[in-house]
């Protein structure tokens, strides 16, 4: 009996061990269910050679050598089914605690394969790898699980084609799908730092919940819900703008869409209970016509309230609204009962079509919403429309009053003060692209008259920096004691600065820029008094 034991208890062993494996394969194997440590260099997957791995635990070793860097390295086949490939951590996802190497270096120069199903990437400094570019290689994972790396999917191939992704999560990655070329369908990305920053490739039927930033760049994006992010879309580098998006809605997003360069063709799109909708601060204007902005919102009055704006000198325009959701299938109807979404349980979808394109009939704005005599002078954000205002105090506050291209704001015999608080994103009480013409009008802080400077508040009263022939005409007016006067910019956009029987009290600049052209930028009859630097730069005419 013991002679039999111990000629079982090899076997027992040698089921239960752990298999180190390394090197260059130059035929064909099958990993079956097993544990295995992938050890220095790595596993080479050689030209014209298959691995085939089915039901494996596989631990990549993670020591302090940096002449390797990857699990794998594929320039022949790699099929994985069900399989685990990374580090076990534990569920606080300590960074620190990743391994330095990568799962799967797919960077060949041959038509090389990669084929996952049922695989998780995990606790890594990257998931996958690609080179591009027109080699034919092919990468195909679905059904899988990108879980706590530096990067999921990143590199270049060329033909977004060959890297394709779908039913797969993307979870608490520093940056889930990086670069270009990948398409991606039915992939959710959520807890990620960055969910996707991709330049080409394609999203359809995504779902980004709860990132830090949801997606930069553009790639074309069609049915995608964008839900619980800090930021759901980022501008990308390089001054890009952002691709197609159709069929998507923003929902308890703290900032929907922050775009510094615009954006194409967004169509059938919902907004409901972002903290902000839309912080835009191109140079050019971009629209968002027939849009559902929520059950509440249904003047251009209550839109422009969403949008916020720091520097730019361009618009976004939205003619026409829609008045009930667009549905599409990462947000069908019936999503809203489950999300208790405010204004929003109960209410019908648009209809769709049979090819989810929503069939909306939009409604255009009431003419008397444009305007803004119905709710009185708007003292911070943006003019679409000429506004007056009569004799009486005002009280400027963030972001300040920009008046847009094609608008005038005239203002006759007012109190104007700019609010001095310690929001250093806006620094001017007026930012002129259209037409300010103020007469009889105090505009400033309020101050003794010891004029400290200390006292003195951190905002300028107008910036006239646009790249538009904006017009800035003042008669009777005083601006004091604040950092700045008038800011102007240059050159060549035929703007005109006219000042004259006006005072210029206890500024740090009383009016500072280039215009390039000194007959635009004229003072007369005009005191500087108190100011650090009465007129400084260049291209203003005194008289």
């Amino acid at each position: 009996m013991l002679r039999r034991l111990l000629l079982i208890a090899p076997c027992i062993a040698s089921a239960l061990a752990v298999a180190n494996k390394s090197g260059e394969l130059f035929a064909d194997e099958t990993w079956g269910a097993g544990s295995y440590t992938i050890t220095a260099p790595g596993v080479y997957v050689m030209e014209g050679v298959t691995l085939t791995i089915s039901g494996a635990d596989i631990v990549c070793d993670d020591d302090a050598d940096n002449s390797w860097y990857a699990c794998f390295t594929v320039r022949g086949s790699l099929v994985v089914k069900d399989t685990f490939i990374g580090k076990h951590t534990s569920d606080d996802r300590i960074q620190a605690d990743r391994s330095g190497k990568s799962a799967i270096s797919h960077a060949s120069e041959t038509a090389s394969e990669v084929y996952l199903d049922g695989v998780t990437l995990r606790s890594m400094s990257g998931g996958i790898s690609e080179r591009c570019c027109g080699t034919g290689s092919v990468t195909q994972v679905v059904n899988s699980v990108f879980d706590d790396l530096s990067t999921g999917i990143g590199g270049y191939t060329g033909d977004s084609s060959k890297s394709t992704f779908s039913d797969t999560v993307f979870k608490y990655c520093n940056l889930g799908a990086g670069n270009a070329d990948h398409t991606f369908t039915n992939v959710t990305f959520q807890n990620n730092v960055v969910g996707a920053d991709m330049s080409r490739g394609s999203f359809t039927r995504c779902k980004f919940i709860d990132n830090d930033t949801a997606m930069k760049y553009g790639a074309p994006v069609d049915d995608a819900l964008f839900q619980g992010n800090a930021l759901a879309i980022a501008p990308g580098c390089c001054g890009h703008g952002f691709s197609t998006l159709s069929s998507a809605t923003f929902y308890d997003n703290t900032l929907a869409v922050k775009s510094s360069a615009g954006w194409n063709s967004w169509t059938a799109l919902n907004f409901i209970d972002n903290d902000v909708n839309v912080e835009y601060t191109g140079s050019s204007s971009s629209e968002l016509d027939c849009m559902y902005w929520g059950h509440d919102i249904t003047t251009a009055s209550d839109i422009r309230s969403t949008i916020t704006r720091q520097v730019g000198g361009g618009l976004v325009t939205h003619e026409s609204y829609s008045s009930a959701p667009h549905c599409h299938e990462t947000f069908p109807c019936e999503y809203f009962d489950v999300l208790g979404a405010s204004g929003v349980s109960g209410q019908s979808c648009q209809s769709c079509s049979t090819s989810g394109t929503p069939s909306t009939s939009c409604e255009t704005f009431d003419s008397s919403s444009q305007g803004s005599t119905s709710i009185g002078p708007t003292t911070s954000g943006e003019l679409f429309a000429d506004e007056t205002w009569g004799a009486g105090s005002y009280t400027i506050t963030a972001p300040g009053v920009y008046v847009m291209e094609g608008v005038t704001l005239t203002i006759s015999g007012a109190d104007i003060v700019c609010d001095d608080d310690a929001d250093n994103s806006w620094y001017a009480c007026f930012t002129v692209r259209g037409s300010l013409v103020v007469k009889d009008t105090f505009i400033g802080k309020h101050t003794s008259d010891d004029r400290i400077q200390a006292d003195r508040s951190g905002k300028s009263a107008i910036s006239h920096a646009s790249e538009t022939a904006s017009e800035v005409y003042l008669d009777g007016v005083t601006l004091r004691s604040m950092s700045g006067g008038i800011s102007e910019r240059c050159c060549g956009t035929g703007s005109v600065t006219q000042v004259v029987n006006s005072v210029f009290d206890d500024l740090s600049t009383g009016i500072g820029g280039y215009t390039g052209d000194s007959s635009k930028s004229t003072f007369s009859d005009t005191v500087f008094k108190y100011c650090n630097l009465g007129a400084g730069s260049a291209d203003h005419r005194m008289e």
